[in-house]
């Protein structure tokens, strides 16, 4: 069976009309006090973009690139945080954005070397949270959706590059829900 985005999720008025809840409780936790919105690469981007045209706060983007694939579907252990990308984040409020909240590897790694760098706060946001086990626990602050265990595309997600431009999130189909262990 070819692998082809499937099932829609979440379709672009639901995503939208939850930007717009999540963001307000963004604004209203923070109080308008400055805040550095560390945006995790590539997946955010269609999200954080949607996400910080909606805060009339003070705020400073950084973005980072954290490596947690080695192919199509196989995470890597653990994964690679260049904190050098970050910039100076120590006494600041940080706020991490990420596509998905799966395993839990990259925000637990993320929130250890952003709080060890001297933050004075590091909250985590996440568009969606995979309902399982996760293999690291963290906390999400902010949550868009609980989504099923399921492989979904779109709306900045991918599957070995392709359709992060869909409006929309999808369940891939075809795909082997069982990716080997590296």
């Amino acid at each position: 069976m070819e692998v082809r985005p499937g099932k829609v999720l979440l379709d672009e008025k639901e995503i939208a009309a939850r930007l717009d809840g999540l963001a307000e409780e963004i604004r209203e936790f923070y109080g308008g006090m400055p805040i550095v919105i560390v945006g995790v690469l590539d997946g955010c981007l269609i999200f954080l973009a949607d996400l910080v045209r909606r805060f009339e706060m003070p705020l400073e983007l950084a973005l980072v690139k954290v490596r947690t694939y080695i192919d199509e579907a196989a995470p890597q252990k653990p994964p690679d945080v260049p904190m050098g990308e970050l910039g100076g984040v120590a006494g600041r409020h940080v706020l991490v954005v990420d596509d998905i909240y799966d395993t839990g590897a990259t925000l637990a790694a993320l929130k250890s070397e952003i709080t060890a760098a001297g933050a004075g706060s590091v909250r985590l946001c996440a568009l969606l949270e995979k309902k399982r086990e996760h293999e690291q626990e963290v906390h999400l602050d902010f949550c868009g959706f609980r989504i099923p265990d399921v492989f979904v595309v779109g709306y900045g997600l991918d599957y070995a590059g392709r359709w992060r431009n869909l409006p929309h999130v999808a369940v891939l189909e075809g795909y082997d829900e069982t990716p080997p262990v590296v």
